[in-house]
């Protein structure tokens, strides 16, 4: 009986132990990592001089006292390349447009609000390092560089995790943010817009962004570059500076193609003759949805451009409608808006 309780105190004992030792390792681990991570950003910040004679009207912090705004050159024309059309069971397809041309009479997605962020699903000849790609339920942006860091164990120190804030731009001048978004992602550059999440001085603001990033001097040095390029074109701002996006600014989603399979009920505002004004609403209206999509297709017979901005995803006619009634005691253009199914 002694025996048995000998052992049994023995065993508590050395389970203590272990996992004594086992509390201590994690936390030296989490002190190094910490310390690693400190090191890894100091070594980040520290510019060559060179650079950073030629970036003295540059700040890297990113701040709300943005730049003045710019006149807008007028819209920039929206090309016939695109990289989702819409149709098909999972609504969204990827649309090769190195094989087919765009065909006439097909919807083709211009830009997706996703929460705070609006992509534009372009397929661009200059396309640098990435392309728009489906992986799995996800349509998603691909960096081609990344798919070569998966390979190495250092693969997290290669991945990006800056942005280049180019300008910012209140919501009345969101279709100048748009042209300039247009402008360099034809230019190469993985270029979005992100909708600040408070109002400064009662307006929301977007902001032009391009990513990703390793480091901020290559986000620097890029800026540079850009403004000697596109300076003026874009009448570009000498301030610009490299951001730390939060996650799901950092997401490569695009869209998950799970939410008009399980959620296929929209909200559809009347169709659009000019394209500009339903830029302006996509705009307008981000802060009422999470998620919203601009499309246009051609017509066949006139050739005139349609474009059609739509809300969702709902799991029922009857949210959708519930959210429309809601909306329309402020909008009345959601008076006339429509409820769909996307699937019907």
């Amino acid at each position: 009986m002694n025996k048995n309780v000998s052992w049994s105190r023995l065993i508590i004992v050395w389970l203590g132990v272990i996992l004594l030792t086992f509390t201590a390792y994690r936390l030296v681990r989490i002190q190094t990592y910490d310390l690693q991570q400190d090191v890894m950003i100091q070594q980040d910040l520290v510019l060559d001089e060179g650079l950073l004679k030629a970036i003295t009207n540059t700040t890297l912090i990113s701040n709300d006292n943005f730049s003045e705004i710019r006149e807008s050159l007028g819209p920039i024309p929206i090309s016939d390349r695109s990289a989702l059309k819409e149709s098909g069971e999972s609504f969204f397809q990827i649309f090769d447009t190195n094989i087919n041309e765009q065909p006439l009479d097909q919807w083709m997605t211009l830009a997706v609000q996703n929460h705070l962020k609006i992509n534009f699903p372009l397929t661009p000849e200059k396309s640098i390092d990435w392309e728009w790609a489906l992986s799995g339920d996800k349509i998603r942006i691909q960096f081609r560089s990344e798919l070569d860091a998966r390979k190495d164990i250092l693969s997290r120190k290669k991945q990006g995790k800056y942005s280049l804030q180019l300008g910012s731009f209140e919501s009345e001048e969101f279709v100048t943010a748009v042209n300039w978004a247009r402008l360099l992602t034809e230019e190469g550059y993985y270029t979005y817009l992100q909708k600040t999440e408070e109002k400064y001085n009662k307006k929301y603001r977007y902001r032009v962004r391009i990513g990703f990033f390793k480091n901020t001097e290559d986000a620097l040095e890029e800026g540079l570059t850009i403004q000697e390029s596109l300076g003026e074109i874009l009448d570009f701002p000498k301030k610009f500076w490299p951001v730390i996006p939060d996650s799901r600014e950092m997401s490569r989603e695009l869209v998950n193609l799970k939410q008009p399979r399980n959620k296929p009920w929209v909200i559809e505002l009347p169709s659009y003759l000019e394209q500009l004004k339903a830029f302006e609403d996509m705009a307008r209206f981000a802060p009422l949805n999470d998620f919203s999509f601009l499309s246009r297709k051609i017509d066949e017979k006139s050739l005139d451009p349609e474009s059609r901005l739509r809300l969702g995803f709902y799991e029922t006619s009857k949210e959708a409608q519930l959210k429309r009634n809601k909306i329309s005691r402020r909008w009345k253009v959601f008076k006339k808006a429509r409820i769909l199914r996307l699937d019907g």
